[in-house]
């Protein structure tokens, strides 16, 4: 979870689990210092900044379909869990309705840990083995699901094809391979400073979510 919190004299940048920021969340809303959040939703009162979700979910499982997948798995965080990245998820199950296919959503705990989140993503072949296509919510799943496709011989992308989502520098740096929905995240950092600014100048408009648009970023796993 990205948090942006600002007064007259400083920035500061927290990379926290929900649990973790509960406490400084309140301690700056008793302070009343202007927070922004990116991609998690807090309350009505704290601007959220995201990209696209719902757009980049109905892309990429266009783009699966295009490429002639009918048996697409999805993976997504906890279901009762609020957060603008399921957004993909209704994406994906809107356009596969579309199509007349059945959607097929895998919801992953964020707290587990990768060891166990790979057991749970093996369970999509081992319960799926009919699977042609997966749109992974973000690309440490894609990651994961490109490795467990060599292990249960999967060819990538000719008999599996597979889309991530993020697309962050570090990401393509180690897998340029993978076609993936890109986030705008350099904007959406800069759009973050940019609200604290105004509103702490007393610049601030009323507008609680801002949305940027995504973009797929064609590799070789689709």
């Amino acid at each position: 979870f990205f948090f942006f919190f600002n007064d007259t004299a400083t920035t500061e940048i927290y990379t926290l689990s929900l649990h973790d920021a509960l406490p400084i969340l309140s301690e700056y809303q008793n302070r009343n210092l202007p927070i922004v959040s990116i991609d998690r939703i807090m309350n009505e009162d704290i601007p959220v900044i995201s990209s696209d979700n719902y757009q980049g979910g109905r892309i990429a499982t266009e783009k699966l379909i295009s490429a002639d997948c009918q048996y697409i798995v999805h993976t997504n965080g906890p279901i009762e869990l609020q957060t603008p990245a399921q957004k993909r998820r209704i994406g994906y199950e809107d356009t596969m309705i579309e199509h007349g296919l059945t959607p097929i959503t895998y919801h992953l705990d964020f707290n587990i840990s990768q060891e166990e989140k790979r057991e749970r993503l093996r369970h999509i072949f081992v319960e799926h083995p009919e699977v042609d296509g997966i749109f992974a919510s973000n690309d440490t799943d894609a990651a994961i699901l490109l490795s467990l496709a060599q292990e249960f011989d999967r060819n990538v992308p000719n008999d599996l094809k597979i889309i991530g989502y993020d697309g962050a520098d570090m990401v393509r740096l180690l897998l340029p391979h993978l076609s993936t929905i890109q986030q705008p995240i350099n904007e959406m950092a800069e759009l973050a400073v940019t609200i604290l600014d105004n509103r702490i100048n007393g610049k601030g408009d009323e507008a609680t979510s801002y949305t940027l648009p995504v973009k797929l970023i064609e590799g070789k796993t689709c």
